[in-house]
């Protein structure tokens, strides 16, 4: 079994845990931002004024909020998979 030294992975375990951190962000906004508002969604009567004002309040910011969630999980899995390949490679140097 190779043995990989601490110095050689350093910067791939770093990329991977900033992937790590970047896709957490983006669970934690989806249970602290989205979440409440899909839950405020649907404790309201379609049809309504009120109904029309939550959802046209909720298309706006539950659609940027979800735009970031995705940025985020995407610059994450590609951090992770930057740091992971990284890793490999720097085992058969």
């Amino acid at each position: 079994m190779h043995n990989v030294r601490k110095k050689d992975r350093g910067i791939g375990d770093q990329i991977s845990a900033t992937g790590g951190l970047l896709y957490l962000a983006g669970w934690v906004l989806t249970i602290v931002y989205n979440v409440p508002r899909n839950n405020r969604l649907a404790d309201v009567v379609a049809g309504t004024a009120e109904g029309a004002r939550v959802w046209h309040m909720y298309l706006d910011e539950w659609t940027s909020a979800n735009s970031v969630r995705a940025v985020l999980s995407l610059l994450g899995t590609v951090g992770l998979g930057v740091g992971t390949a990284m890793n490999i490679f720097s085992k058969s140097r």
